[in-house]
């Protein structure tokens, strides 16, 4: 979630309620969804039967929940049939990822080339809220700025979506503010020192380009438990779980954060 283009802090974001659902073809999923009367989609990652686990065990009923970086809607979905009041948040073509490409490349091209992606995606969390009956609205904007108008949480969530940022520590010191629980959901990488606040620039010469807006950050729950202290939070728990990505057949650990203020 970059920062270029920001909805003002004090204005509601964009919302989706009023637009026609897409055709399945127009859409690009994230997330493995079974949908009533159709084949699941496709997507990227799998989370249908270890939903609790990415989450940490954490009781969503009856709080009310922000969802940055909701993407296809899978874990939004989950937490509205737990009996959460949930605000999915995310990008929309209006906002361009946190990108930096390569001297080689257009940036005109790149960034016309992810917005395009980024209303793909959105489309495939409409398809999705569609089908399956969903009350839920996408609320456009970037992490660095969650607008005013849309309140205060019981709890914010960051969906795998910290280790896509340029700055995580700012968008963390926006939201720390508005909660007294943050969710992180992140990948766990054993090349870092995992009992330390340890992290480690991402983006290298050769990669795959555009260099970042993939990946910046490779990030120890320790690091992010330092960061919210600075910010005020005082308790933390964290788990560790696999999950199923669907590129490479494998279950990929990914770690959960939840931290707490009084």
């Amino acid at each position: 979630m970059p920062h270029a283009e920001a909805t003002p802090s004090g204005a509601a974001p964009d919302a989706d309620n009023h637009e026609a659902t897409p055709a399945r073809d127009e859409c690009i999923f994230y997330h493995v969804i079974d949908l009533p009367d159709e084949a699941a989609t496709p997507g990227s990652w799998d989370f249908r039967d270890t939903e609790v686990e990415y989450h940490g065990g954490f009781e969503f009923a009856g709080k009310r929940v922000l969802e940055v970086g909701t993407a296809t809607g899978s874990h939004a979905f989950w937490m509205e049939r737990q009996g959460a009041d949930v605000l999915p948040y995310d990008l929309t073509p209006r906002h361009s990822w946190d990108l930096l490409p390569a001297p080689v490349q257009d940036s005109r091209q790149v960034d016309m080339r992810m917005r395009k992606l980024i209303g793909e995606i959105n489309a495939g969390f409409r398809y999705c809220r569609d089908r399956l009956g969903s009350k839920l609205s996408l609320h456009g904007g970037t992490a660095y700025d969650i607008p005013t108008a849309l309140g205060e949480f019981d709890v914010i969530v960051f969906a795998s979506v910290l280790l896509h940022l340029r700055d995580p520590m700012g968008a963390l010191q926006r939201a720390a503010c508005r909660a007294k629980t943050i969710i992180i959901c992140d990948r766990y990488w054993p090349s870092l020192d995992n009992a330390r606040p340890d992290a480690q620039f991402a983006p290298r010469l050769g990669d795959e380009l555009p260099w970042g807006g993939w990946t910046w950050w490779y990030v120890s729950p320790k690091a992010y438990e330092a960061m919210l202290q600075l910010l005020g939070f005082t308790s933390f728990r964290t788990t560790v779980s696999g999950h199923l990505h669907i590129p490479s057949r494998d279950r990929i650990p990914l770690y959960t954060l939840i931290a707490s203020r009084s």
